[in-house]
């Protein structure tokens, strides 16, 4: 007797510890969590190009980098098959920064680089120093098939002097977008002096 007692407080408790614990629905268990996929900070790297100068058959890499304070903290957010961007204080981001800044670095000095395979050849019939001088850039907004095109505010020249001969030099090329959806693709791209395309670099989120 005593023991059937004991039986049926145990089996009690137990069927109302189960009935305390919360219901797990099957859409519950199935709701994918948001994650996220990227911390960014204010400076944004954009990769490296190799270029082989024709005919000098130099060697020439380009080194570029988005800088903007409002990049600070973003967080780009994953969840149902969507990428979000968000910033630190929790509220969605819609727009660009209204100034982006973009780094590039052009040299012709192979220490310190990783060129890589293949070098796209690209004319240049004037002395290296000239040409790093003469490089030109512009932005390009991609809206799904619409695209648009800004000229630099700014270009401004940073370390080496220009009257000074040197085969390396960095350019912050200054821009202002004006209520660019963050859902934009923009593409930097690098002229020759002469004006053409020899490189480009993406800034998508």
């Amino acid at each position: 007797m005593s023991s059937r007692v004991s039986a049926s407080v145990v089996t009690f408790f137990v069927l109302l510890f189960v009935s305390t614990l919360p219901t797990v629905h099957a859409a519950d268990s199935a709701r994918p969590i948001p994650t996220v996929a990227h911390l960014f900070h204010s400076v944004v790297p954009l990769g490296q190009d190799g270029l082989l100068l024709q005919p000098s058959k130099r060697s020439l890499i380009l080194v570029a980098s988005a800088q903007s304070s409002g990049f600070d903290g973003w967080q780009q957010v994953e969840a149902n098959g969507n990428r979000l961007i968000y910033e630190s204080t929790g509220y969605r981001v819609h727009h660009y920064p209204e100034y982006i800044d973009f780094r590039v670095t052009a040299s012709a000095r192979r220490d310190g680089y990783n060129l890589g395979e293949p070098l796209y050849p690209t004319p240049c019939n004037a002395e290296i120093d000239e040409y790093l001088l003469g490089l030109k850039f512009r932005l390009k907004i991609f809206h799904g098939i619409d695209a648009k095109v800004l000229e630099p505010k700014a270009v401004k020249l940073v370390g080496v002097p220009a009257d000074m001969p040197y085969d390396e030099r960095v350019y912050q090329v200054s821009f202002k977008l004006e209520n660019v959806p963050v859902d934009d693709r923009l593409v930097l791209e690098v002229l020759s002096p002469e004006g053409h395309r020899i490189s480009k670099f993406h800034l998508e989120f």
